[in-house]
């Protein structure tokens, strides 16, 4: 009996260890520090869409495929969303898929006018930067990321009404939640 709870406590640990390191490698335990700046302007090309935000991975993947056969290089993909999932259904949340371009993509695209796109102006943001292991990462930094925003926001007296957009680059995603006072 002594040999099997021995056995038992370490599968136990190990587990525990296996899973610090995983959590740890993906961000889980990563400092957040949220700093008030201005982003933009960025070219956006997108596509709409209307439902869980979860399930937004699809219009990234339809985007990035157009854009590769157009020959239109891009900066870094972008998510827009406009809804608060604690407060709108989730059939009902509305947001935007898409990527930023360069100028001179932009103006390509401009050309082609198959494209939805729009300038986003430059505007002040509250921003958390996180770094991007693995699409895992995406689970688990907006468990962290959106109440630290939402505790911002009320401290600070601003409203909580604002855009959310999150950039994906290839080392890091910055989170960014517009500011309005």
């Amino acid at each position: 009996m002594k040999k099997f709870f021995k056995v038992l406590v370490i599968i136990i640990l190990a587990v525990v260890v296996i899973m610090f390191v995983f959590l740890s490698y993906f961000g889980a335990f990563e400092k957040i520090e949220i700093v008030e700046k201005e982003a933009g302007p960025y070219n956006f090309v997108y596509e709409d869409h209307t439902g869980a935000y979860i399930d937004i991975g699809s219009v990234f993947d339809e985007m990035e495929g157009r854009l590769n056969e157009d020959g239109i290089e891009y900066v870094a993909s972008l998510g827009i969303y406009y809804d608060n999932p604690t407060q709108v259904a989730e059939e009902n949340l509305r947001s935007k898929g898409g990527y930023i371009l360069s100028d001179e993509m932009y103006a390509k695209v401009e050309a082609l006018n198959t494209y939805k796109r729009m300038k986003i102006e430059a505007k002040k943001y509250i921003t958390i930067e996180y770094p991007y292991k693995h699409t895992i990462t995406m689970m688990f930094a907006p468990m962290r990321v959106y109440p630290k925003f939402a505790a911002y926001l009320k401290k600070k007296g601003y409203r909580q009404e604002g855009l959310a957009l999150e950039m994906y680059e290839d080392e890091k995603i910055s989170y960014m939640m517009e500011i309005i006072k």
